[in-house]
């Protein structure tokens, strides 16, 4: 008798098993979508508040190709961040530098997305704007890299380096390497 029920009992909790699982899937594939639009809206959104109106935005020419080609370098060479998109600046016809989506994979609490505002100048690359798009960095600490108040400070200032969070070494050390592919990216690849 006691096998009867054991075997019952498997039987039940693999049907439960399988249910879940399709029901998962089921969910997966409903919100897919919309979570896909939404991450590329706060993007674009993000792109286009680094910069005043006067300046387009558009596909850069070579830049699906680029990235991938030089995913694998730029990981190698800044601790595993990359790039995952790039848009060009032009004021006129003049290119003024990029909009590059950078990720660094070692964040405290893992990956950290931002869009990076990279303006070419005669120095080389700088950095004059930055949107912290996705993180799940510790409260109170490296999070603030999501803020206004941390994010203001690259407004217009041609940085080259993360700006330091007190208390918050993995976060300022993955947003730098964040930054210094987008900057690699935008002077190596796209200029």
């Amino acid at each position: 008798m006691k096998k009867n029920v054991i075997w019952k009992n498997i039987v039940v909790l693999t049907v439960i098993a399988l249910v879940s699982v399709f029901l998962l899937s089921l969910v997966y594939q409903v919100t897919k979508d919309p979570i896909e639009k939404a991450a590329a809206a706060k993007q674009a959104a993000a792109y286009k508040a680094m910069y005043d109106e006067s300046i387009e935005l558009s596909l850069a020419e070579n830049a699906v190709t680029a990235i991938t080609e030089n995913k694998a370098a730029l990981e190698a060479s800044f601790n595993g961040a990359y790039v995952t998109d790039a848009m060009v600046a032009k004021q006129g016809d003049t290119v003024i530098g990029y909009a590059i989506t950078a990720v660094s994979p070692k964040g405290y609490g893992g990956e950290i997305t931002m869009a990076v505002r990279v303006d070419i100048t005669a120095d080389g690359a700088v950095v004059n704007g930055l949107r912290v798009l996705e993180q799940s960095e510790t409260a109170g600490f490296g999070n603030v890299c999501g803020e206004e108040s941390y994010w203001g400070q690259y407004t217009d200032s041609a940085k080259t380096e993360a700006v330091i969070i007190s208390g918050a070494t993995y976060t300022t050390n993955a947003i730098d390497d964040a930054l210094q592919a987008a900057m690699t990216f935008a002077a190596d690849y796209m200029g």
